[in-house]
């Protein structure tokens, strides 16, 4: 809310400045909202991390999207904590972004915040895209009342692909590849849950660096 005054009181807003009142803060893993959040008992779970780390670090990837389901309370989140700080440890860096849905949290359950956030990260997790990213939202200010297949195409896959071609493919394959997203299901309404999932599959298909998206939700029983 600051912000926003603050860009209609002196009038300059930058288009990086118009990005972040659509982020949704709290979603990235290590949001101070999200203080304690689950983890993986020491020697649990190992099985599982270690396929999903490997299937992360591979050069090449058989298929671009890992989707790890079960029922409430087993444990998924805790292992989605546990691999967004093990890849955003600075010796690896292969963490690209993160989206932790929630019921309870306005502006993380359901689909308004969602590009937003994700563009803000990449722009982080590589400085080259945010000036592309920024120059995006400026020479269309009311990007975000559009389409999020618009804002996927216009924050996050024409950028992406403007950097890739000017790096080699041995520069790709040690870059920033993981997007983490967390806790699907607990976005409003099946249909939105389903949009979100075929961005997701655009952006897979797109394939602008070799990209790692991890997807964790519970799936839909007869009362949902």
């Amino acid at each position: 809310m600051w912000l926003a005054s603050a860009c209609s009181e002196f009038n300059h807003c930058t288009g990086f400045d118009i990005l972040l009142q659509h982020v949704a803060v709290g979603a990235i893993h290590d949001a101070a909202e999200r203080f304690n959040p689950p983890r993986c008992h020491p020697g649990t779970r190992v099985a599982a991390q270690n396929k999903i780390k490997s299937w992360v670090e591979a050069a090449v990837r058989e298929y671009p999207i890992l989707w790890l389901n079960g029922l409430m309370g087993t444990g998924k989140s805790a292992i989605a904590q546990m691999i967004a700080e093990y890849f955003n440890d600075k010796s690896r860096r292969y963490l690209l972004a993160t989206f932790i849905f929630s019921r309870g949290a306005g502006d993380r359950n359901n689909e308004r915040f969602f590009v937003a956030t994700i563009a803000y990260q990449l722009a982080l997790s590589l400085p080259q895209l945010r000036p592309l990213i920024e120059r995006a939202v400026e020479d269309d200010p009311l990007l975000f009342s559009k389409s999020l297949r618009t804002q996927l195409s216009t924050l996050i896959i024409d950028p992406l692909q403007s950097v890739s071609g000017s790096m080699g493919v041995e520069q790709q394959k040690v870059m920033p590849r993981l997007i983490l997203i967390d806790g699907l299901d607990e976005c409003q309404g099946s249909k939105v849950q389903e949009s979100i999932l075929m961005l997701l599959v655009t952006l897979a298909q797109q394939q602008p660096i070799p990209l790692a998206i991890f997807i964790c939700l519970t799936p839909r029983t007869h009362h949902s």
